[in-house]
């Protein structure tokens, strides 16, 4: 029966955890992730503001849009590795973010204010730093 409990803990333990992949020698090194510039994903354009977002474990690229109150924000937002999640909980959106299928976000920011955005999908251990902010200004 101490087996059956220990298998049972060992199930559900490995599945919370990520451990680094073992490589053997003379295998390739996966590539990290380059860093992706902020400025060139945001575009300002008569009172529209144009944002092409990317998620990727763990981050969003860009994590900071600022824009001025009366502006239409719109959100182009893709997963580049695997399901993530964009939620702005105070304006009660939330959109998956699927690999290679854009997702659109588009409201006017009619509020001044900050407004956190996260991701909700569960990516793995680092997920919880998936967050960004959206200031509108006056």
């Amino acid at each position: 029966m101490k087996w059956a409990y220990l298998i049972i803990v060992l199930a559900l333990v490995s599945g919370c955890v990520s451990l680094p992949d073992v490589k053997k020698p003379g295998q390739p090194q996966p590539q990290q992730p380059q860093p992706i510039s902020d400025s060139s994903r945001i575009r300002h354009d008569s009172g529209t503001v144009f944002v092409d977002m990317i998620a990727r474990q763990w981050e969003f690229v860009p994590d900071y849009i600022e824009v001025k109150k009366g502006d239409t924000l719109r959100i182009e937002a893709q997963s580049v590795d695997t399901l993530h999640s964009i939620a702005i909980p105070d304006l009660g959106i939330e959109k998956a973010l699927e690999p290679g299928k854009p997702a659109v976000i588009e409201f006017i920011a009619d509020r001044e204010g900050e407004y956190g955005f996260k991701s909700t999908k569960y990516s793995g251990i680092g997920f919880l730093k998936m967050k960004g902010k959206i200031v509108v200004t006056p």
